[in-house]
């Protein structure tokens, strides 16, 4: 087939021709390549699987871990499922190989280090933030107690309500007429934005353009923190992997 003798046998053996020799450094070659994709593939191959319970205020959060994991460990296949507060805590209790990214606030974080593996991984402290015609402005700091006839924006649905939304429901806030505007986009924030009585709470390291968050910050009298958490039952250790991706990408 190759047209050429590769192999000169004689009395007293087999040996291999000039171009027997020039194949065999060839295929060597080939083989040699051949290694080091096998070896490349096999570090790359998937070692793991985790699967995730994400709230839905962490949905953006999500895809940053997705990326983070894509680029530190390949081996791991990443997945999730978009649950609600009521629905984590329901999959928490019934399976116990679950793990969940979930922001909660202070009374709830109490409550799942009382009964889960729950490690807090972000702590984040909230201000309010206003309308640059509202008559707040100029304030150095106001009390949520004293908020009234105000709309407040909150960035979930009302049936799967966010960790805010939780945090903010001690002040009983409706009960001086203020309403809470749920599913807010960024276009609607924009147009809200122009009203002197729009609100909303968020992170007071909440640096972001003027023209996509056209807010105030105003310091609270009272401290609303809320902590970004891996949790999982007692009976799992959260992986270390995780835990790095969740604190490395909230710095």
């Amino acid at each position: 087939e190759f047209q050429t003798s590769l192999v000169l046998r004689t009395n007293r053996g087999s040996f291999l021709t000039d171009a027997g020799k020039e194949l065999i450094e060839a295929t060597q070659e080939f083989y040699t390549r051949c290694d080091k994709i096998k070896k490349k593939n096999a570090e790359n191959a998937e070692t793991e699987k985790l699967h995730l319970l994400i709230d839905f205020s962490q949905l953006v959060f999500w895809e940053n871990i997705y990326l983070y994991y894509a680029m530190h460990h390949p081996g791991i296949r990443l997945s999730r499922t978009l649950m609600n507060y009521d629905e984590i805590e329901e999959n928490l209790k019934k399976q116990k190989e679950s793990i969940a990214v979930v922001t909660l606030h202070s009374e709830r974080l109490q409550e799942y280090e009382a009964k889960y593996n729950c490690k807090v991984c972000k702590v984040q402290k909230y201000a309010l933030y206003i309308s640059k015609n509202s008559p707040l402005a100029g304030s150095n700091m106001i009390s949520i107690r004293s908020l009234h006839d105000m709309q407040i924006l909150i960035y979930s649905s009302e049936e799967t309500p966010s960790a805010v939304y939780y945090s903010l429901q001690k002040y009983h806030l409706e009960e001086r007429n203020n309403k809470f505007v749920y599913n807010v986009t960024t276009d609607l924030q924009k147009k809200l934005a122009l009203n002197e009585n729009v609100i909303c709470f968020a992170p007071d390291y909440c640096l972001t353009d003027l023209e996509v968050f056209p807010f105030i910050p105003v310091k609270l009298k009272e401290k609303l923190i809320l902590y970004l958490c891996c949790v999982t039952t007692k009976e799992r250790e959260i992986p270390q992997t995780l835990i790095q991706a969740v604190e490395t990408l909230s710095k």
